[in-house]
């Protein structure tokens, strides 16, 4: 039988591992792995997979019993069976296709093989090979080395021993040999004996050198002890020497504000007021310094600007073409009403084209086929004179057939003898003269409405800029804004509260940094030299004091607790004497706990500075709010309102060229009819 392919699919540490063996010239395949890789796992799978998983398996400590399931692909004389072996009593043996075998379907590939001789054949391990080499060898006859030659194959069982059987007798034997490793072994040993025999402190030596050794830590304790007082009265000597000049400046400085006269006491709010005009200083600096960098800025634009005098000769000249600019502002929409003019324009001579019977074409090829320019103009004067002269040929034929019908009803009537001597009335000249003074007034009509188009057109435009403010001219007219004096000293009065919030944020951050540094310089400090406190020295010796009073009111009994407060009197004492040696560094902590306390109080000046300029700011922003709200500009901002008010200007003043359009049209047609009625009238 031969193993192709082996599957551990759900079996001791293993999940779908899959071991394939190809068939090979030489067809030896060895599996090698660390310690724990799971080779012994290997060797016991392949038992369980040919002979059933037993039933107290070691193996299911990562998957359930009812879970193992193992799988391989065997051959034996050009047969393969592909199969699987699951946990069970019964109907454990599957195909490939998950169909029930029977156990004997593995029998034409083991043969008689049974689970213990395919275990002592071809699983054996370390220990079971060295357990039957020694039930072996250990044979008083050769029956079982025949047997074992026979079953394995091995020959020269015999001679193996043999040399076993020398090597062993020079390992040892009881008869001594200087040759024989155990007894080379055992005179070394005699040898080290010796030596640690020599190198042993007799018990005589060692408590002598002990008591040399106690006397040598006794003097050391007493040079502890007078080196420890010796240090406690340097640091009294130290912090007298480091206290003494300050105690002589204090004695001078009282000494000259007694000679002082009384001085007058600031207000208690002094340290805020003196804090708030600095950081007004700071803004207003800052404030400086962007005035003087922009100042510094246009003083260098104004030095690199090279003068022309030539240009300053047009002045005259550039004035009026300004004066024109303003004047020519709306020309932007006056071209695009032109252009969509010009469209219009050019659809009707596609109009004409197509009556022409002309292709259409584009500007360019229609100027090719026109005439000339002065001949255009000579057919367009004609056309027009040609107008004209027809215009007063029909007026003067209709003129003519009238007074001819007026002749023939005279002479009928037999009154023409008595008009010869008719006369015009006198106001008819001055109508007439008047009439021809006003000039063409449907021409002048057109103007007047192109005007007032125009102006409405403007209007709109400047109403349509108002945004979401808009409103009727009337309510813009009575609309009272806040002067520009004002405005402006309210966004001033917006940016200095601004510079001065990001002035108090960044000294806030500074002061943050400056105690958190500060905090971890302490807490440095303190794991380094470990100084002790006053508050922790009361609290061990609070601790001493109780303990002692339920002593002596027998609460507690003195056996129990006397090891408790012995150990609290030494505590105490030993934080007292620590306080005392360590009292510099207990100072210097001291300072920097106060300078962290300091810091924490100047953050909470910042902090209520910063909560005053929120507050003032939320005033601003309310009264602008409510300013705004009365004036119907909810939602604007303070800074839009000079841009507002420019519109609103622009508005005002397109509104005010309307009426005054609208007004010259309706005087010229007044007018137009009042000279109408006269002329009818004479």
């Amino acid at each position: 039988m031969r193993i192709q392919q082996l599957d551990l699919k759900r079996y001791g540490k293993f999940t779908d591992q899959r071991m394939e063996f190809p068939a090979a010239a030489l067809d030896f395949h060895l599996i090698v792995g660390a310690n724990e890789a799971g080779k012994s796992t290997t060797r016991s799978a392949i038992l369980d997979l040919l002979f059933g998983i037993e039933t107290r398996s070691n193996y299911d400590f990562l998957h359930a019993k009812s879970d193992m399931r193992l799988a391989a692909c065997i051959e034996h004389g050009g047969t393969h069976l592909q199969f699987e072996r699951s946990k069970a009593r019964t109907k454990s043996l599957f195909d490939a296709k998950g169909q029930v075998l029977p156990e004997t379907a593995l029998a034409a590939f083991l043969g008689a093989s049974d689970r213990a001789f395919f275990d002592q054949m071809f699983g054996l391990d370390h220990g079971r090979l060295e357990a039957g080499g020694k039930a072996i060898l250990s044979a008083s006859n050769d029956l079982g080395q025949i047997l074992f030659q026979s079953a394995a194959g091995i020959g020269g069982l015999a001679s193996v021993r043999e040399q076993l059987d020398a090597e062993a007798d020079k390992l040892w034997a009881k008869r001594r040999a200087g040759d024989r490793a155990y007894y080379s072994a055992s005179d070394e040993l005699a040898a080290a004996d010796l030596a640690l025999k020599a190198c042993t402190v007799r018990t005589k030596e060692w408590l002598d050198a002990r008591a040399r050794v106690e006397a040598v830590g006794q003097a050391r304790a007493q040079l502890r002890a007078r080196l420890d007082g010796l240090e406690l009265q340097r640091s009294a000597l130290e912090r007298v020497r480091r206290l003494a000049p300050a105690l002589r400046q204090r004695d001078a400085a009282q000494a000259a504000l007694n000679a002082m006269p009384p001085q007058a006491l600031l207000p208690l709010d002094a340290a805020r007021t003196l804090s708030e005009l600095e950081l007004e200083l700071a803004s207003a600096a800052r404030t400086q310094e962007l005035f003087a960098g922009q100042a510094k800025a246009a003083a260098e634009q104004l030095a690199a600007v090279q003068v022309d005098e030539s240009i300053l000769r047009l002045q005259s000249e550039l004035q009026a073409l300004e004066e024109r600019r303003q004047r020519v502002r709306g020309h932007g929409r006056e071209i695009e009403r032109c252009q969509a003019e010009l469209a219009g324009h050019w659809q009707r001579v596609e109009a004409e084209l197509r009556r022409l019977g002309w292709a259409q074409m584009d500007e360019a090829t229609l100027s090719t086929r026109l005439p000339a320019l002065p001949l255009r103009s000579a057919f367009a004067a004609l056309a027009k004179n040609f107008a004209l002269l027809e215009q007063t040929r029909r007026h003067a034929a209709a003129a003519e057939a009238d007074k001819a019908a007026e002749l023939r009803d005279l002479e009928a009537q037999g009154q023409l003898q008595d008009q010869g001597s008719a006369k015009l009335p006198a106001g008819l000249g001055v109508a007439l003269s008047q009439a021809r003074a006003l000039g063409d007034v449907r021409a002048a009509a057109r103007r007047e409405e192109a005007a007032l188009l125009r102006a409405e057109r403007e209007l709109e435009s400047s109403r349509a800029s108002l945004g979401q403010w808009g409103r009727d001219v009337a309510a813009l007219r009575g609309l009272i804004l806040p002067s520009e004096a004002a405005l402006q000293q309210r966004l001033q009065r917006q940016a200095d509260l601004q510079i001065k919030a990001r002035s108090l944020s960044e000294r806030q951050a500074e002061l943050r940094a400056a105690a958190g540094a500060m905090a971890l310089e302490i807490n440095q400090y303190a794991q380094a030299h470990k100084p002790v406190g006053a508050v922790e020295l009361a609290q061990a010796r609070a601790e001493r004091n109780a303990q002692w009073q339920r002593l002596k009111q027998g609460e507690t009994e003195l056996r129990s607790a006397a090891e408790d407060f012995e150990a609290s009197i030494e505590q105490a004492d030993a934080m007292a004497d620590q306080r005392h040696a360590k009292a510099r560094e207990a100072s210097e902590l001291q300072a920097k706990q106060d300078a962290l306390e300091r810091l924490g109080q100047q953050a909470a000046e910042i902090a209520a500075a910063l909560a005053g300029v929120a507050a003032e700011e939320l005033v601003q922003s309310t009264e602008w709010q409510a300013l705004s709200e009365s004036l119907g500009l909810d939602g604007m901002a303070a800074a839009d309102l000079n841009a507002w008010r420019q519109t609103r200007a622009w508005v005002l003043e397109a509104q005010d060229q309307f009426d005054h359009a609208q007004a010259q049209l309706q005087a010229g047609a007044n007018l137009a009819n009042e000279l109408r009625a006269g002329l009818q009238a004479a």
